[in-house]
């Protein structure tokens, strides 16, 4: 058994209902050369995959350095496996150096060591540049770096799948030639997968492998004078003509395999095989290129909330009918001459004059732009075509009507009372405007009434509606977006840190990322708690620079701690965060991932409270929404913000609990989902 690097012993493996490998039987001894060759699709990356312990096979047992691969954690193969996987499998993002240096500090080697061998690499392969990032590389030099990678640190046994694919003539034979030398001087073992099946000529020993099955295996000279050929294209199409007829059985082609080979055990790491972990190198290292644009995304989602939503609407162009007043009578009005104090005992304390133009002048507001019209027909048709939000319209004896009103009696009549009304017309087909025009209508009317009474001598307190009202939390006429802000900050925050860390381990788990570094000796454990530190530290910046943005640029005010709030909204992005792990689990593609964030955050952002409050909905749902992951969170950073809650508060400490339990969940499902599916 020591001298087979790796033994396999009728394998099967099965996708469904479709069997990829199918009994398959092969041994590779140390220090040798093995090709396995084959046309695509055939099982061969299959196999290789099922070597290093990235997929289990459903039958039949692996011995890899006289270990179980899929049993055994492969941190205990540590750097006596090379792995070259089909794909390039390395981060874009890293120049040729980093990637070089990356896979030498997992293997523990030290920097002066990995410095060699990174010029011997240089010379071997022809590497480009070292400060050249690997996504702007060709595909042939991305595959020479993969290569590097797989043997900068000497393995005993190095297995690589499709090595030589994209990779000019004259470079294919240099590879050959080393991996040729490095067998017979450093005892290296080799299995490699290969669809060209005259390169491996020079490998000391062949299988051919076809729909699943080992066809032939032998060294290449024995199986062309097997088959009397002269090339082993020639054997290969034999053997598929004979595995088609059924005439030749496996076992006659074949090398008889030793069945009676004792059981191999998972071996723990010994005190010399014991490598520390790589959290630390994984998370200086795999720091992303686009950590400014990942640090500047929220910031600039948080200006463009601040400059958008829950603002008051401006400049909404609002129709004027006046027949009290002809056309362009307004220019000459004063505001002095439009109450006049009665000096006669037996008559109202003051009559009106051209009291329309007093009321436009009161509509110089930013949110109102004034367009004049001679007749209520032309308004009301602009108005139905949405040309304006609609018009008030002035009697053409407003003045008198509305002095009448103001000192009427009983006796007052119906049409004193009609005509002394400012009518308005309103388009509310967008409630959002046209309630806000409707608002402000009303308190510029009040505003109008209070100077009236102010004018004509009389109690201020008379102009007001008789109800007294006073603000325990908030303040009266702020901004809508002050109500909002709770809301927006918790919603950003979770649905980054979701989007953010589903997209980063897809897309490693993809091109195959993650894979080579298990092989490599990472664990999932350690790759998780590296996302977990990068990604939770970078959460700190952004929600750093989301607060920056809202109370000190924009100057936002707030009663409560800022020190608590941060820490509110700093849990709302680790519960995104472990939300998208557990997406990433479950997700095949950056498709998926993205349709399940969506789909999960959607319905919450819409129970949270930012659309609609949660007193407005069904007793069921709104007890449903107080239980989602940021619902009491935003209750809770509103309460502190608005009303100065301490912590010690429930309505401010349940939001806290809620955020964290929501985390411990998404974080272990996770897990559970992950050694599962391992």
């Amino acid at each position: 058994m020591d001298n087979f690097a790796v033994h396999v012993r009728n394998v099967v493996k099965r996708y469904g209902n479709n069997q990829i490998l199918t009994g398959l039987s092969m041994t590779v001894e140390r220090g040798q050369i093995y090709g396995l060759l084959g046309a695509s699709g055939c099982g061969k990356s299959t196999l290789m995959s099922s070597l290093v312990g990235i997929k289990k096979v459903d039958a039949g047992e692996i011995w890899v350095l006289g270990k179980t691969p899929g049993k055994c954690d492969m941190a205990t193969f540590g750097a006596r496996i090379g792995y070259m996987p089909q794909e390039m499998a390395l981060v874009g993002e890293f120049t040729v150096k980093d990637s070089i240096y990356y896979f030498g500090r997992i293997f523990h080697m030290k920097d002066k060591v990995i410095a060699q061998r990174f010029r011997e690499m240089q010379i071997l392969l022809e590497l480009p540049p070292e400060d050249r990032f690997l996504r702007d590389c060709s595909g042939g030099e991305q595959r020479r770096v993969s290569f590097a990678v797989a043997l900068v640190h000497k393995p005993e046994l190095l297995i690589m799948d499709e090595p030589t694919v994209g990779v000019e003539p004259l470079m294919r034979f240099r590879i050959w030639k080393h991996l040729i030398e490095i067998t017979r001087t450093e005892n290296i073992s080799i299995i490699l997968t290969t669809h060209y099946l005259e390169e491996c000529r020079e490998a000391d020993k062949i299988g051919l492998i076809r729909n699943g099955k080992l066809l032939a295996e032998d060294s290449p000279n024995e199986i062309l004078r097997m088959f009397n050929c002269k090339t082993l294209e020639e054997a290969f199409l034999i053997l598929s003509r004979n595995q088609e007829k059924q005439a030749t059985k496996k076992s006659d082609i074949c090398q008889n395999h030793n069945e009676n080979i004792m059981d191999v055990v998972c071996y723990k790491k010994d005190s010399e095989e014991e490598y520390p972990a790589s959290v630390a190198l994984l998370v200086i290292e795999t720091f992303p290129q686009q950590l400014f644009f990942l640090v500047l995304l929220p910031v600039i989602q948080q200006v463009v909330f601040m400059k958008t939503l829950g603002r008051d609407v401006m400049n909404i162009p609002l129709g004027i009918v006046n027949d009290e007043i002809v056309p362009g009578g307004c220019l000459h009005y004063s505001a002095n001459s439009s109450v006049i104090m009665s000096g006669y005992r037996e008559d109202p304390l003051c009559h009106f004059h051209d009291i329309s133009c007093r009321f436009l002048g009161y509509l110089d507001h930013p949110m109102i732009s004034k367009v004049y019209y001679d007749r209520v027909e032309d308004a009301h048709e602009d108005t139905e075509r949405g040309l304006i939000i609609g018009f008030v319209y002035f009697p053409a004896n407003f003045s008198e009507s509305l002095e009448k009103r103001m000192w009427m009696d009983w006796t007052t009549s119906d049409n004193v009372l009609d005509s002394s009304q400012v009518k308005v017309w309103l388009d509310l087909s967008s409630l959002r405007v046209g309630g806000e025009v409707q608002m402000r209508l009303q308190q510029i009317f009040l505003q109008f009434q209070k100077s009236l009474y102010i004018d004509c001598g009389l109690p201020e307190k008379l102009s007001g509606v008789p109800l007294n009202m006073d603000f325990i939390h908030g303040w009266k006429g702020e901004e809508q977006i002050v109500n909002m802000l709770p809301s927006g900050l918790v919603t950003t925050i979770f649905f980054l840190g979701a989007i953010m860390t589903s997209h980063v381990v897809v897309k490693e788990r993809q091109e195959g990322i993650w894979d080579r570094s298990i092989v490599a000796g990472v664990t999932s454990l350690e790759i998780l708690t590296t996302h977990f530190i990068l990604l939770g530290s970078l959460s700190i910046i952004q929600t750093l620079g989301m607060f920056l943005v809202t109370y000190i640029i924009y100057q936002q005010e707030y009663v409560g701690s800022l020190i608590l709030m941060m820490i509110i909204v700093y849990l709302q992005a680790i519960g995104g965060m472990s939300l998208g792990f557990l997406v990433s689990v479950i997700s095949t593609d950056h498709t998926m991932a993205t349709i399940s964030v969506s789909g999960i955050f959607f319905p919450m952002m819409m129970l949270n409270g930012l659309l609609w409050p949660i007193q407005g909905m069904p007793y069921v749902l709104a007890s449903i929404a107080r239980c989602l992951p940021f619902t009491l969170a935003t209750e809770s950073l509103r309460n502190v913000s608005k009303k100065g809650w301490p912590l010690s508060d429930f309505k401010v400490f349940n939001g806290i609990i809620i955020s964290t339990v929501w985390t411990i969940v998404f974080g272990l499902l996770s897990v559970y989902l992950m050694r599962k599916r391992s």
